[in-house]
């Protein structure tokens, strides 16, 4: 003889249920401060995540390759979010669509204020590129450059 398991009894659906009152003392809300003003690095990971989960087609393309060699994407350095970066070797790597053509000042200033209160140098890489195939030895040559202790590197194109 093969034993059923038993089933539960279902309640009768005009059957009162109990309710059930969350432990608020268990898991108290953060202190009215935090959700209120955020501070600028929270609010920075927050935009880094979504445009993590919306990125640009270049990005896409690029991303997996990076990732093997170590690099964040979209990683915060306040009050900057890098495209990629990679920790040990301080290097950040842009990727500028037809925007940042017209912007050339504005990203020269970004890159002069990361190198120096970060020690970052950052790599700046067109859209364009990503497309055409050409960015992966681009990178490397960078990449090598910088682990032999080449000099600074601002802007590279």
């Amino acid at each position: 003889m093969v034993l059923q398991p038993l089933r539960a009894a279902r309640p009768h659906p005009k059957t009162p249920q109990p309710t059930v009152r969350p432990l608020r003392h268990l898991h108290p809300r953060p202190h009215h401060q935090e959700q209120k003003g955020q501070s600028i690095n929270r609010k920075l990971e927050i935009y880094a995540a979504q445009m993590r989960a919306k990125p640009s087609p270049p990005e896409e393309i690029i991303w997996p390759l990076l990732q093997r060699n170590g690099f964040k994407w979209q990683h915060v350095l306040e009050p900057f979010i890098v495209d990629f970066y990679h920790e040990s070797l301080h290097l950040g790597i842009e990727v500028d669509g037809k925007f940042h053509g017209k912007q050339t000042e504005k990203d020269t200033e970004r890159s002069r204020l990361l190198a120096t209160r970060y020690k970052v140098r950052i790599y700046r890489l067109r859209a364009q590129d990503c497309f055409n195939g050409s960015y992966w030895g681009k990178i490397n040559n960078v990449i090598d450059l910088v682990r032999r202790g080449g000099g600074f590197l601002m802007e590279v194109r």
